[in-house]
């Protein structure tokens, strides 16, 4: 993220990523892959590899982190309130007719509520900057709308405080649930 919005609590891994500003990407990815294995209860999903080299004793923090803020996920209010005892998959990936392409998505985890479903989209940035992915969020909801039939909205789910960013609805509209 550019860094414009409200800043996010400092993770202990913040010194190691700032060594190898590259692999920001590559956590947050050790990240979607502790959060589906906890949520899924499959442990033999995460392939935690990098193409940066880190040495043995940050890999183990970082992977500690990962599989820590999975944990806290669990515990969050955010689980509580939107995930927990619901259907759900993780990882659920798409394709989506959009005019003359079709475009190709992840998304992080589909909630199927009784009224309607949710996609949530997990985020480790440092500040929070929900109208940066709001594009992406919204094309994921009308994907799921189309795929499920039903009623679909989107949230952010930022992992650093497991606090939650607007909800939107399939034309960008921001809603409460």
């Amino acid at each position: 993220s550019t860094g414009k919005g409200e800043r996010l609590p400092v993770l202990s891994i913040d010194s190691i990523t700032a060594k190898h500003p590259s692999f920001k990407t590559g956590f947050g990815s050790w990240v979607h892959q502790a959060l589906e294995e906890k949520l899924t209860g499959n442990d033999a999903i995460t392939d935690f590899e990098s193409d940066i080299p880190l040495n043995k004793a940050d890999e183990e923090i970082l992977l500690c982190e990962a599989k820590r803020i999975a944990d806290d996920f669990a515990k969050s209010e955010f689980f509580e309130t939107y995930v927990a005892g619901k259907d759900l998959v993780a990882e659920l990936a798409f394709y989506y007719p959009d005019g003359e392409r079709v475009l190709q998505g992840s998304a992080d985890l589909v909630v199927f509520a009784d009224e309607y479903n949710l996609v949530v989209d997990y985020k480790t940035d440092k500040y929070r900057t929900p109208e940066e992915h709001k594009g992406q969020i919204v094309t994921y909801v009308k994907a799921m709308e189309d795929l499920y039939g039903k009623k679909c909205y989107g949230i952010l789910c930022y992992v650093r405080d497991f606090s939650k960013g607007p909800v939107w609805d399939r034309d960008g509209n921001e809603v409460e649930l």
